[in-house]
């Protein structure tokens, strides 16, 4: 493996999650390079599901959060 960068540890929040590298690297955009990444829900939301659905909007979307 060319590119062998491993998530060591990873902890969950309720905004997102930071995540623990072997090795020193940059995410896609390339700014900033360090072992340690905060990521949100809403960032990997939607990377996750980029071009594979249509985004709608929802009507009440923040009260069905809120219920969640």
């Amino acid at each position: 493996m060319k590119n062998d960068i491993i998530i060591t540890a990873f902890e969950a929040g309720k905004e997102g999650v930071t995540i623990e590298l072997n090795k020193k690297t940059s995410l896609k955009t390339g700014n900033v390079k360090g072992t340690e990444f905060w990521v949100s829900w809403d960032k990997i939301g939607k990377l996750l599901f980029d071009n594979y659905t249509d985004e709608v909007e929802v009507e009440e979307r923040d009260k069905l959060r809120a219920g969640a």
